[in-house]
């Protein structure tokens, strides 16, 4: 069983190689570019566009699913590929894993290259009484800082927004028309039910004690004039992660499911339909009536 899932994984892995790698070095040869623009552009529009690459990540990652699972799911290679002895939940997690293992790749690179832009830059708008010492200690703190947060983010965000769209694509490929439409609905729904489990791990764990997760530089003047930098611990309380991560495993499952079933004329594709007008229905009177609420909410759950 292991095996067939290899082969399966290297399936999915190989013909994303190429790519992938041809990506981290674009990613790298953009920051050694910026670089060479420290004290010839302003600091502030160089470290903007030394930050690019990490903005581009989530809208690539939906294409990346939407265009590996339309590859798989819309060509007569679909007849084969779920005619084979392997469950749904397999062909979904090797998808996901693919792309979670690409993400990672480019986030790693653009993260490296950012550090060297902005170390190489400086950090503007800093007191000019702090010593050589307390600048490397603000810029040290804040590069930790990102690190930590790009593997927060890896490893509960990431996986929760690749499901997210292999669900919305699975609930478009039940229908043979408006499957765009489709999509967006069932894309934005669940948008919204992250956001639900994120504030009801929040209520139902809040007697778990917040974790010090990342760090920020805070200075301070002291009274006879001088400046220093001390770093400081955000906590962030898990209820909300957790919440997350199970809603996102939920829906992989239910996803992987949909997968299985995809060319099945008899499956209960209206019901899948109807499931998702009326998730977007609520959604959309919910965020309504309660939008700033809502995130008021979830960040009173997420920072103690």
């Amino acid at each position: 069983m292991m095996a067939g899932y290899s082969r399966l994984l290297w399936r999915e892995m190989r013909p994303a190689l190429p790519v992938a790698i041809a990506y981290v070095a674009g990613i790298l040869l953009w920051s050694a570019f910026l670089g060479t623009r420290v004290g010839r552009w302003p600091d502030g529009v160089v470290l903007a566009m030394a930050q690019t690459p990490l903005w581009t990540l989530p809208p690539w990652a939906l294409w990346r699913m939407f265009h590996g699972l339309r590859n798989d799911l819309d060509t007569p290679h679909a007849y084969l590929l779920l005619s084979l002895p392997v469950p749904g939940w397999q062909l979904a997690s090797a998808k996901v894993l693919v792309v979670w293992a690409e993400l990672a790749m480019y986030a790693a690179a653009a993260a490296v290259g950012l550090a060297s832009v902005f170390k190489a830059a400086g950090v503007p708008g800093l007191p000019p009484g702090l010593s050589a010492g307390q600048v490397q200690l603000f810029e040290q703190t804040l590069v930790y800082a990102m690190v930590l947060l790009l593997l927060l983010l890896l490893g509960f965000g990431a996986p929760a927004w690749l499901v997210l769209a292999q669900a919305a694509w699975s609930a478009g490929h039940a229908v043979r028309r408006a499957r765009g439409l489709v999509m967006a609905m069932a894309f934005l729904a669940g948008l919204w039910l992250l956001l639900r489990a994120a504030i009801a791990g929040g209520a139902v764990l809040g007697a778990l004690p917040g974790w010090a997760l990342l760090p920020y530089p805070d200075v301070v003047r002291y009274p006879g004039g001088s400046w220093a930098v001390e770093p400081k611990w955000l906590a962030i309380h898990p209820g909300p992660l957790i919440g997350v991560a199970v809603a996102a495993v939920a829906g992989f499952f239910a996803s992987a499911r949909w997968i299985e079933h995809a060319l099945d004329e008899d499956s209960p594709r209206g019901v899948l339909l109807a499931g998702v007008v009326a998730g977007f229905a609520v959604a959309v009177v919910d965020v309504y009536l309660h939008g700033a609420v809502l995130v008021d909410r979830l960040l009173e759950a997420l920072l103690p």
